[in-house]
């Protein structure tokens, strides 16, 4: 490619001479982000496709004074006009841009959805090491997208954060409801009532939270995933096995789950499914939780309990029995858990306890009804500090332990 078109290219990106639209700010992200970038450390992003990585680095950026703005270059590898990705060419890329923009200044770096480019990990420690930097931000969609051949390079030299999409609070934030108003959980109950609920059908990508096509868009990311971050990275030939898996975990979410069995299920062997899961969960789309156990064999053979990253996917691509009220209410107190740096595990002694982690357990329950005897024997046959079941608006103690409504629980998580 010639230098004037990548110029041209650059240009549409950086902020050389317009403002870039950054979207509603995220402004958790961005007060860590801005912290971690002072750091002299290589800031590696990671998250789910989808989830607002790109967006945060724009409001990083638009935060930079205006006077840095020729220092700043940006670079989004997922741009349809950029051909044949590979080492040399992001080279050139630099290049131009220190030749025509930059020629005596450090730069403020940012490589997006960098794991396209095989070797970068040299480009950017040789960036790193010549001192030649204000920061620099890399983002990708999959959780280990730093090689193994390349890995020892960026060794002490990176420091990395996730960015998941919405959670409660900051949907409530992008709906316009949560302004910092004195009181707002009392006097806006029935309206955070009623986008909880929208919250729990239709999930937190940012996109879709202020999009009337949701269905649609929601299709869009799954596809994208499968076949752009897991098919095409992973070279996977058994694509029709892949996504037949997928939606399989789409309409069990919140479930045990057993490789062997799926294996006979699907006629496939245990090892591709093991596989394919480790995709899943590297990308974001899938997590899995283990049963609390000291033994790490124990952890290791028993079931999982899998979890998707977005109720919005379960929506657009799960099967209907996936309407299930209590399945998509645990899932989402599983993201928020996840989102807020919590590793649970499920326990199980008679009883399943939904989730375990730093003594406490979670029990969820959408109504408890005629639940109310099951969910609380199940508390107390287990050991911790802090009990809680977490319902869409039942409000309570029961012998210690506190029933909550999930957007009381959320936004004060």
């Amino acid at each position: 490619m010639k230098e004037n078109k990548i110029l041209e290219i650059l240009y549409e990106w950086n902020p050389w001479k317009n403002k870039i639209d950054s979207g509603v700010p995220r402004l958790k992200y961005l007060k860590k982000l801005k912290k971690l970038s002072k750091t002299g450390q290589i800031v590696t992003i990671t998250g789910p496709r989808r989830s607002g990585k790109s967006t945060l680095i724009k409001q990083f950026i638009n935060s930079l004074s205006k006077k840095e703005t020729k220092k700043i270059l940006y670079i989004n590898f997922e741009e349809s006009r950029f051909l044949n990705l590979n080492l040399e060419f992001l080279h050139k890329i630099y290049e131009t841009y220190k030749i025509n923009i930059n020629p005596k200044n450090k730069t403020y770096l940012f490589l997006d959805e960098v794991q396209k480019i095989s070797g970068w990990e040299k480009f950017v420690r040789s960036i790193h090491e010549k001192g030649d930097y204000e920061t620099i931000i890399i983002t990708a969609s999959v959780s280990n997208f730093i090689s193994k051949e390349y890995g020892t390079l960026l060794t002490g030299r990176h420091i990395n954060m996730t960015v998941y999409p919405l959670d409660l609070k900051e949907f409530l934030n992008f709906k316009g409801i949560l302004t910092g108003e004195k009181n707002e959980l009392i006097f806006k109950k029935n309206e955070i009532l009623n986008e909880t609920k929208e919250y729990l059908k239709w999930g937190g990508f940012p996109k879709i939270v202020l999009s009337n096509e949701k269905k649609i868009i929601l299709e869009t990311y799954f596809l994208d995933l499968i076949n752009r971050d897991i098919i095409s990275r992973y070279k996977i030939k058994e694509f029709d096995k892949l996504n037949e898996l997928a939606i399989y975990y789409l309409s069990n979410t919140a479930n045990l789950h057993v490789f062997n069995r799926i294996s006979k299920f699907m006629k496939v062997s245990h090892d591709t499914i093991e596989r394919f899961s480790s995709y899943f969960q590297e990308t974001y789309l899938f997590l899995f939780v283990k049963m609390f156990a000291f033994s790490l064999k124990q952890q290791s053979v028993n079931p999982k309990k899998v979890y998707c990253i977005d109720n919005g996917l379960i929506e657009a691509k799960g099967f209907l029995f996936m309407k299930d009220v209590d399945k998509r209410l645990e899932n989402a107190v599983f993201l928020h858990l996840l989102f807020n740096g919590i590793t649970p595990y499920y326990q199980k002694n008679g009883y399943e306890i939904d989730f375990y982690y730093k003594n406490t357990a979670v029990q969820v329950c959408y109504e408890l009804n005629g639940a109310t005897e099951r969910e609380v024997n199940a508390l107390n046959k287990i050991k911790a500090k802090n009990k809680y079941i977490i319902t869409w608006n039942e409000e309570k103690k029961i012998n210690g332990i506190n029933v909550i409504p999930f957007y009381k629980w959320a936004i004060n998580l």
